[in-house]
Formats: C-alpha cells, sequence, structure tokens
C-alpha cells in the first residue's frame, strides 16, 4: 500500500519543477523595470526625498567627522538691550462682559533672551496680577488675573505688554573652551527631559521608530557627532510644510511634512529620547516679528547648543547644516516647549504673549476677534512709556534660576 505522505510529497516537486522558471522570468522582468534609487552624481533630491545629494551626503560626513574627533565651544555674542511692545486687542461684539480673565506669558529667560522688565496695561482697569507656574507645563512662568469690565470694555479689551529684554545669538567653534561650563542643575536636566503629553518619547510607537530608523546614540557617539546625524535623517526624511499641528511625537513620527514648531518637536523628542536634554524655544524673529519655533540640546562641557529645525529641511544645499549649531539672525524668546491648554482646550498662543476671555458675560462670545502688533522701541520712548499706567511684574517671584540673568551657555 502507497504512503499517503510520500505521494503528496511527489506531487509538491513536481509542481515546483514546473512551475520555478516562470517565477525566475517573472522576478528578472520585474527587477528590470525598477528605476534605481541612488543619488546619481548631479542628482539633487528635494528634502524628504528619502536620501541626500551626494554633495549634502559629503558635507553630513564630515560634519560628523569633525563632530566626533575635535573639541567645540559656544561662542555667545551681546546683541544689546531691546524695548519690546505687544498690543493686544480683543473684539467680541455679541457679548457684554462683566469679569474678565487675562493670562500672559512671562518669557522663560533662556535662549538668548534675558527678562530685565515687564509691565502690562489694560483698559478700563488696573487689575492684580498675580505670577504662577503654568500648570501643564512646570518651565512656564505666567502672570494672571480677573478683573470686573469697566464701561470702555465691556466689548472690546484693549491691553499692552512692555518688555525689557538683553538679546544674545550664539554659535560653536572648534577648540576647547576658555574657561569650564557649568553642567546643568538636576531640577534643569529633569524638566528637559521630561516625558509629557507632547514630548511622549518614553511611548511604544515613539520607541519603536527610533529603532527602525537607528535613531539610537551609540556609546562612542559623541553628543554633536549624533546631533549632525539626527539632522541629516531630518533632512532625508522630513520637508517644511504649514500649518502647525498640535500631535505629539506619537503621532508626528508618521507625518513626513510639518512646519517649524513639528520639526523642532521631532528632533528635540529625538534627543530627550537618548537623555540629552533639550527645549523648543518660540518666539519672534527681529526686527520684524516673524513668530517662528526652534530649539536647543545641551551639550555638556559646551553649553546648549541652537538648531533650527525647520532650517534643517528647508534651508538650501550649500547651508542647511549650519542649522545646527548657529543662530546668526537675532531671535526673542518668550515661549519655551508645547505643552499649553486654555480651558480644558489645546492653545497655541501663536504670536500673541496674552490669552484674553470673558469670565462672566451675557450674550454670545461667537465671532470674536483677536488683533495683535509688535514693535521696538527706542529706549527714550520706552522709559516714558512705562511711567503711564504699566503695572510692573515682579520678577523675583519668577523662582526657577533661570530668569533676570545673563548666562552665556543659557
Amino acid at each position: 500500500m502507497s504512503n499517503p505522505n510520500a505521494i503528496m510529497k511527489r506531487r509538491i516537486l513536481s509542481v515546483c519543477r514546473l512551475t520555478l522558471p516562470f517565477v525566475v522570468m517573472i522576478a528578472r522582468a520585474s527587477v528590470a523595470q525598477v528605476p534605481a534609487t541612488t543619488a546619481q552624481p548631479n542628482a539633487n533630491p528635494p528634502p524628504g526625498s528619502g536620501q541626500l545629494s551626494v554633495r549634502a551626503q559629503a558635507d553630513l560626513e564630515r560634519r560628523i567627522a569633525s563632530y566626533q574627533s575635535k573639541p567645540y565651544h559656544l561662542v555667545v555674542e551681546d546683541q544689546g538691550d531691546r524695548w519690546l511692545l505687544m498690543e493686544y486687542v480683543r473684539e467680541s461684539p455679541a457679548l457684554t462682559a462683566e469679569i474678565w480673565n487675562a493670562d500672559a506669558i512671562i518669557p522663560p529667560g533662556v535662549g538668548g533672551t534675558d527678562l530685565l522688565y515687564m509691565g502690562i496695561q489694560t483698559t478700563g482697569a488696573s487689575p492684580t496680577w498675580t505670577v504662577t507656574t503654568y500648570p501643564l507645563n512646570p518651565n512656564r512662568k505666567i502672570a494672571c488675573s480677573q478683573f470686573p469690565a469697566a464701561a470702555d470694555s465691556l466689548s472690546t479689551l484693549q491691553a499692552k505688554i512692555l518688555y525689557h529684554v538683553h538679546i544674545s545669538r550664539s554659535h560653536i567653534e572648534p577648540g576647547s573652551p576658555v574657561s569650564p561650563v557649568p553642567p546643568l542643575s538636576f531640577a534643569e536636566r529633569r524638566l528637559e527631559l521630561s516625558n509629557t503629553r507632547i514630548f511622549d518619547y518614553k511611548s511604544f510607537e515613539f520607541q519603536w521608530w527610533l529603532k527602525q530608523n537607528n535613531l539610537i546614540k551609540s556609546e562612542r557617539e559623541t553628543t554633536l557627532a549624533f546631533a549632525a546625524r539626527v539632522g541629516g535623517f531630518m533632512r532625508r526624511s522630513r520637508s517644511y510644510k504649514a500649518p502647525y499641528q498640535y500631535e505629539p511625537l506619537s503621532k508626528l513620527t508618521t507625518m513626513p511634512t510639518g512646519e517649524c514648531g513639528m520639526l523642532s518637536t521631532i528632533y528635540a523628542g529625538i534627543m530627550r529620547a537618548n537623555n540629552i536634554p533639550a527645549r523648543i524655544l518660540s518666539g519672534d524673529w527681529l526686527p520684524d516679528f516673524s513668530h517662528h519655533s526652534r530649539l536647543q540640546f545641551y551639550a555638556d562641557n559646551i553649553g546648549w547648543v541652537p538648531v533650527d529645525g525647520s532650517g534643517l529641511t528647508a534651508g538650501p544645499e550649500n547651508v542647511w547644516l549650519i542649522a545646527i549649531g548657529t543662530q546668526n539672525a537675532l531671535f526673542y524668546t518668550d515661549q519655551l516647549d508645547f505643552e499649553y491648554s486654555f480651558d480644558g482646550r489645546p492653545d497655541q498662543w501663536g504670536s500673541s504673549s496674552m490669552v484674553v476671555h470673558p469670565r462672566q458675560f451675557t450674550g454670545s462670545d461667537r465671532g470674536a476677534v483677536e488683533k495683535v502688533t509688535w514693535k521696538i522701541l527706542e529706549p527714550d520712548e520706552a522709559r516714558a512709556l512705562k511711567d503711564i499706567g504699566f503695572q510692573t511684574i515682579a520678577l523675583n517671584e519668577v523662582a526657577n534660576g533661570i530668569t533676570n540673568q545673563v548666562n552665556p551657555q543659557r
């Protein structure tokens, strides 16, 4: 009696012998039709295409080699003081307010912006401002107030915020620092390694994504060399596209495009996941007040190194790498990290340093319109304005050891 298993094996082998030549023929034809994906000598693939041009790859390899083999130090260029004025108007034609609620951002005093003075003026009232820590973000300090509406602020509230700041810019250069760079305090390191609602770098999705893309720093890799390698990854895998979408890291990994805040968040998240402190700096380029978000990461014995996430992806082929380690233009930092919520809703703050809404009112708040303008004042003009109805915010209440001091490594 024949063995059923032996009969089945002979039939399978017979079918394989008949079909194998056709499988090989189809495979060869398919390979012949696949276009080459490697960068050609004259190719200039756009950011986000999955590859770098030959020039960009060579520049990146040279930069990584330099960062790996040479010491670097931070050079801070003092740019002097500026007086900045933000004018805010909220028009709510369909309501009559009884009590207004206002929150004003207190600049964190980092990222090349040291806060020397802050004062607030509102129409129709002289509210008392209380300095507090923002609930969702211990890096955030805000001045908040509730005050009754006056006759001229029942439907429209106007406010002005006057800032006196000291501005600097920075870049890194080869060579050891002239003097030792103090390490981050335990509190600062903990804050800038936080796993948060937006920086959810400990999530399974983000950790899996890091491993899939080889974004794990090796023990022999210097922080600067790894930062350059991350920059190359950003150039290959991301491209610039507005508008901003308020999403956590675990979701941003699935989005190949983004604007400055999203790109900076991805870069900073990669650094935090590798135990490198990193933070988002939001504010405005001066003097035209173009709103922007960039970032810094902390390198031991160097300090806070500037990075521009959108510069890595949108910068020209010959200069994109200066987005790591160089801040040429003047930048006013008024916000630190993305962790905001207002009345239970995510709030981006955007170019405004104030958020206002009616706490008690009659009518409807639908159709409310906010207008924000910024300007730089001459010192004499600013000092004269300061003496007319501005309430000074007590900066000594902003207790994090950062604000109101000039520190080159901050």
